[in-house]
């Protein structure tokens, strides 16, 4: 039975001792595997818009920026780009946003209804200069929604679309 304690601590020690010999490399090893494990995860979070999120979540936590301005900014540069792309489908898409960014404007603004459409009604020039244009503008939204086969033309979307910033300018929801 002491035979087998002492074999099995020789065997101990050998593994000991190879460990140790091998110990540097193994950490190298591990970190450089860490490593690139660590910057896939940064690069997913990113990919997937984790990391700005945290990062709103804690500036508007100790109130640096207002949330629903910034993301009704990052929104509004967001439809942009889409509207930019042209096809009809996606400018009425990018239309349909925009009267949703312009409702919510609306609301930060304190203006209470029902619906937008009611919130435009109590909506004065002394509030948003060009009210009148925009409320054309969100009717023929609006229509193009309800009746599928009539189209805008790029020109008359981007024609609203600046409607659109212009009322959203004089709101403060953008700069």
């Amino acid at each position: 039975m002491n035979e087998f304690v002492e074999g099995l601590t020789k065997v101990g020690v050998y593994l000991f001792d190879a460990y140790l010999s091998k110990l540097p490399a193994l950490r190298a090893f591990s970190l450089v595997i860490t490593g690139v494990l660590l910057f896939f995860v940064v690069i997913m979070m990113r990919r997937l818009k984790t990391l700005g999120m945290k990062r709103d979540k804690f500036l508007m936590k100790w109130g640096v920026i207002d949330l629903s301005k910034e993301k009704q900014r990052r929104m509004w540069k967001d439809l942009q780009v889409e509207a930019a792309k042209g096809s009809g489908a996606k400018l009425k898409k990018a239309l349909g946003d925009a009267n949703k960014i312009l409702d919510e404007a609306l609301k930060n603004a304190g203006i209470v209804g029902k619906d937008m459409d009611e919130r435009l009604a109590k909506t004065d020039e002394m509030r948003v200069i060009n009210i009148r244009e925009v409320r054309e503008a969100h009717r023929l939204v609006v229509r193009t929604q309800k009746e599928p086969a009539l189209s805008l033309t790029a020109k008359e979307g981007w024609n609203i679309i600046t409607i659109y910033e212009k009322a959203l300018k004089e709101l403060g929801m953008l700069k």
